[in-house]
């Protein structure tokens, strides 16, 4: 990795924490890059592309990139939808682009897949990224305890973290908007520490300030399900390795307390303070699935004029004063919005996450990144604007943990036959 482009990437990753959300409210800044804006990280990841285009065509060309076509055929579609959009809702091809620009972020994985195949330097970016949710989280922790005694340090307002003063838990507001980094860090802290097993105890730190930060302080149901069942599973994997028996029992109480806790859990997202939101959403999906069910081929698209406002928001809910987004149902916004195309997409991905799986020999660290994926797009979709930075990486270290063990494979063989 070249310095400018390390420069870059590093600065891509630090942008995703809005500078630890210290910077005050900018409007312009706000606009090029927040919690819903990419713009400025889009010009980051095309720089990073251009500079290393020469050498990024190389290596595609010379070795075999895992999500290729997956990633092309969701570029080249997108690409299309876009001049279908512009056509169909009469609107400026620029209009349908601000509506769809952060799919070409996923454009990264190129370069990361290709240009990062230093296990040293991976693990370096690793690293880094679990620096600054460790830090980013323990900030946040702090500043949710400040806010008891009226004191702010962050941008807290609508433009920063919004953080939301009817939401109370132990004492803590809810704030949100973060826990999508913070998230993924964690995911990051737990692929890093069943990788390399000599760093479990300075990555705890991490690890617990970051779990917290995502039960008590963004108080976010689906990540911390996910979370916790990644680390449950790493704690299984570790303690495999020095007693077997106790993995199995453990594994029978977990299991048993989990199944009792089932519909407790289910019962979070559909009664209580979270009723409304959970009917909302039922509300939206039948909603935006009747209004593609006269787009079948190509979803919704991306509609984005004054008149087209419905199609997005709609619905009766409105006249309660809540409106539906396609953030709120999860992947399936995704299927809405690219219709029959859509299905193909995820079908392709979902053939390369099995076949991926399958032929890595470290396939127990490989389901920690899957699962991830998978948990999450229940009801956030790694595809949204907000989140789709982190998927190139996630899908990055999918490949990089399969092309870790192929390499052990390789050593070990090596090691067999010179010891004949």
């Amino acid at each position: 990795m070249n310095r400018i482009t390390k420069i870059l990437l590093y600065t891509l990753i630090v942008m995703q924490t809005n500078f630890f959300s210290l910077q005050p409210s900018w409007e312009f800044g706000r606009l090029l890059n927040s919690y819903t804006s990419k713009y400025l990280s889009l010009i980051i990841v095309i720089s990073i592309i251009i500079i290393n285009l020469s050498s990024i065509t190389k290596n595609i060309l010379k070795r075999r990139v895992t999500f290729f076509i997956p990633i092309a055929f969701l570029l080249i579609s997108n690409l299309c939808i876009e001049f279908w959009s512009s056509i169909s809702y009469q609107q400026s091809f620029f209009s349908s682009f601000t509506a769809s620009y952060y799919y070409y972020l996923i454009i990264l994985y190129y370069y990361l897949v290709t240009l990062i195949t230093d296990k040293s330097e991976t693990l370096r970016m690793f690293t880094f990224i679990i620096t600054l949710s460790g830090i980013y989280s323990f900030l946040l922790i702090l500043q949710d305890l400040l806010l008891n005694k009226e004191i702010e340090f962050m941008n807290i307002g609508d433009t920063g973290l919004g953080v939301e003063v009817g939401n109370n838990l132990l004492g803590f507001l809810r704030i949100k908007a973060p826990s999508d980094f913070i998230a993924f860090g964690t995911m990051v802290i737990i692929v890093y520490m069943l990788i390399d097993s000599k760093k479990t105890k300075q990555n705890l730190i991490p690890l617990t300030i970051n779990t917290v930060y995502l039960v008590v302080v963004s108080q976010t149901r689906m990540y911390i399900i996910t979370i916790l069942i990644l680390e449950i599973f790493m704690v299984l994997y570790k303690v495999n390795k020095i007693n077997k028996v106790f993995t199995v029992v453990f594994m029978y109480i977990v299991g048993f307390f989990g199944i009792a806790m089932i519909p407790k859990i289910f019962s979070t997202f559909i009664n209580g303070e979270r009723k409304t939101s959970y009917t909302v959403r039922i509300e939206a999906i039948n909603f935006y699935f009747n209004e593609i069910s006269l787009r079948k081929i190509v979803g919704i698209g991306f509609p984005n004029t004054f008149s087209t406002e419905y199609l997005l928001h709609g619905g009766m809910l409105n006249i309660l004063g809540y409106q539906y987004y396609l953030d709120d149902i999860g992947i399936l916004g995704f299927i809405v919005t690219f219709g029959v195309v859509g299905y193909i997409i995820l079908g392709i991905f979902i053939i390369q996450l099995i076949r991926e799986f399958m032929r890595t020999p470290n396939k127990l660290v490989s389901l920690v990144p899957i699962s991830y994926i998978l948990l999450t797009s229940i009801s956030l979709s790694l595809v949204n604007v907000q989140r789709i930075i982190y998927l190139p990486f996630i899908l990055f270290i999918i490949s990089f943990i399969r092309n870790e063990g192929d390499k052990h494979g390789k050593e070990r063989n090596n090691n067999y036959y010179s010891n004949l």
